[in-house]
């Protein structure tokens, strides 16, 4: 029988080392980081990310499942699973599962776990709003540790008093809404208090906005020089910086510059948003740097690629390949719209009059357009492919 990539299992010290454990073991068919994401389920609906075990003896079958970890304040750790394996036919495919079952099936049935997993969501956003929220941007609570006895094995940092070193504290952190961000494009709505989630966008571009970087003090890493602008990682504009903060809070990277930006788009600070990215993209012109290159820890760092949300903030593009359904925002103005998929790429355009989808590179199932408030029908069979142009009347 093939064995799974790395571990077999993971228990122990392990489960705190895998990331944001939505995901499967060995395959990390579902998470919010790691080897495979939620985006993957929701946009490709490929989450096997293809490794395809042996499940028996000349037996070969995809096995991907969804998992949450959860863990109560006063409660013990529970793992608990939703799928297990099942047909590659039925669930996955090069324009997503037709299948009824497709999606998560099996989480829909289970309503008391579903409870249990929403409480923990509505008092965690409620402990989050109250406690640190301090009326301009989200804080981060340091709290100390006994001393090495009370962290794993291999997690300990050398610290030169109780407090640990090198963390954000007070801070107004670039990418501290970064979740809120990733939500949104994934149509999971809000996971804070909207009003704070605006406020705090507020203050990133009022507190972490370097119009020229002369006479800026960066004991790290230069991505920005002189008279370019940029959004710093973090700024400390109510004091209280720790003695020794994270390394990199005063230098530039544009993985996170783009996820600011990104979400003041989302809360509706187009300008600022639009100003934050044109920024990055004077400093990255082909001139002074490459326009395929933009480095963070090295070359070609793949965080810069968050980019992309930029366009389905701007265009209000979704697409789901769990059902099937393409949603863009309507315009009153005559546009022609990008859009792209893991499997497919094209434009939309609306001039008032109509609305045409075009597939410009491969094939995408669409059994529903929705633009604005529209439904539009007449997909025919769902599958629109390379050369595909669908016109449709307003």
């Amino acid at each position: 029988m093939k064995k799974w990539p790395v571990l077999t299992s993971y228990d122990g010290d392990h489960l705190y080392r895998v990331a944001m454990p939505l995901g499967g073991i060995g395959t990390g068919t579902v998470s919010l980081g790691g080897r495979g994401d939620l985006r993957d389920w929701e946009v490709m609906n490929r989450p096997a990310k293809g490794f395809i075990p042996e499940v028996g003896e000349g037996i070969r079958r995809t096995a991907p499942f969804f998992a949450l970890n959860l863990q109560d304040a006063d409660g013990e750790v529970a793992t608990y699973g939703l799928e297990g394996p099942l047909d590659a036919a039925e669930y996955e495919g090069s324009h997503g599962s037709r299948a009824a079952n497709h999606g998560i099936p099996r989480f829909r049935e289970e309503h008391e776990f579903a409870a249990t997993c929403h409480s923990l969501f509505e008092r965690g956003r409620q402990w989050v709003d109250e406690q640190l929220f301090n009326g301009e941007y989200y804080e981060h609570e340091i709290r100390p540790v006994g001393g090495p006895a009370d962290v794993a094995d291999g997690l300990y940092i050398r610290n030169p008093g109780p407090c640990p070193i090198l963390q954000l504290g007070a801070g107004c952190l670039i990418d501290q809404l970064v979740g809120q961000y990733m939500a949104h494009i994934l149509g999971l709505g809000y996971l804070l208090d909207p009003v704070h989630v605006r406020r705090a966008y507020e203050s990133i571009r009022r507190y972490n906005w370097r119009q020229t970087f002369h006479g800026h003090f960066n004991s790290g890493r230069s991505y920005a020089l002189g008279g370019e602008s940029a959004l710093l990682m973090a700024s400390y504009p109510k004091g209280r910086r720790p003695e020794q903060p994270f390394p990199y809070f005063s230098e530039v990277m544009t993985g996170f510059e783009y996820t600011a930006a990104i979400g003041m788009l989302q809360e509706g600070l187009v300008d600022d948003g639009l100003a934050c990215i044109q920024a990055i993209r004077h400093r990255y012109d082909g001139r002074k740097r490459s326009p395929f290159n933009e480095a963070e820890c090295g070359h070609h760092y793949a965080r810069a690629m968050a980019s992309w949300g930029a366009i389905a903030a701007l265009t209000g593009f979704h697409y789901s390949a769990v059902t099937g359904e393409m949603r863009f925002a309507a315009s009153e103005k005559p546009v022609t719209w990008f859009w792209s998929t893991g499997y497919a790429w094209g434009t939309l355009c609306q001039n008032g009059e109509s609305i045409v989808l075009r597939v410009v590179g491969g094939e995408v199932r669409v059994d529903k357009l929705t633009v604005g408030d529209r439904v539009l029908a007449g997909l025919g069979d769902g599958i629109v492919q390379l050369g595909d142009t669908r016109f449709f009347e307003c």
